[in-house]
């Protein structure tokens, strides 16, 4: 399968305030974007929030801290099924894992306002679907870890976990994260 288009505009809600914000640290400040809105190089549209599979959300807000559901390999008309090692390539999964990550961006914007207001992804955390012999589920998770800092740049970079698991309905992977947001 195709990995999740990267030519074209991106649809991303921004909020108006500045591009820019001051870190201060005793005796340095720099000056860091609050959200890089990639250009047409990235062409990433997101989707609607999926609709959960059961009695949960998509996404929770606890204080400055966001949480969301798993979210699974589907982008657009693509859908990403099947074992890293037996059914997918490292190429399929690592695509999969992306769709996850986009899939995770939406869950957030039921909770936010914009993307403007992540400060930070925290953690990221992704169920490979694979065979028992693979162990290429790190690897794989580099498709999401990649798109959150293509999107959020420095802000991107997060604690990872990657297991192999069996993912419910065969899907190639099952992604949530964890970010600080402001108000």
């Amino acid at each position: 399968m195709d990995a999740p288009p990267f030519g074209g505009g991106l649809i991303i809600p921004l909020a108006s305030r500045p591009l820019t914000r001051s870190l201060q640290c005793d005796k340095w400040s720099v000056q860091r974007p609050t959200f890089w809105r990639p250009g047409p190089e990235l062409g990433l549209k997101l989707p609607s929030a999926p609709e959960s599979l059961a009695n949960y959300v998509p996404a929770v807000r606890s204080g400055n801290l966001v949480t969301t559901a798993g979210q699974i390999s589907i982008y657009g008309d693509s859908v990403w099924k099947g074992k890293l090692g037996a059914d997918l390539s490292l190429d399929e999964a690592i695509a999969a894992t992306r769709a996850s990550a986009i899939n995770c961006l939406a869950a957030l914007l039921t909770v936010i306002d914009s993307l403007d207001q992540v400060t930070q992804i925290v953690a990221v955390h992704g169920l490979v679907n694979s065979i028992p012999e693979n162990g290429d589920q790190a690897a794989a998770m580099n498709g999401a870890s990649d798109l959150m800092v293509a999107v959020f740049g420095e802000s991107g970079r997060h604690a990872r976990t990657a297991v192999g698991v069996a993912v419910p309905y065969n899907f190639a992977s099952s992604v949530y994260l964890v970010a600080e947001v402001s108000d």
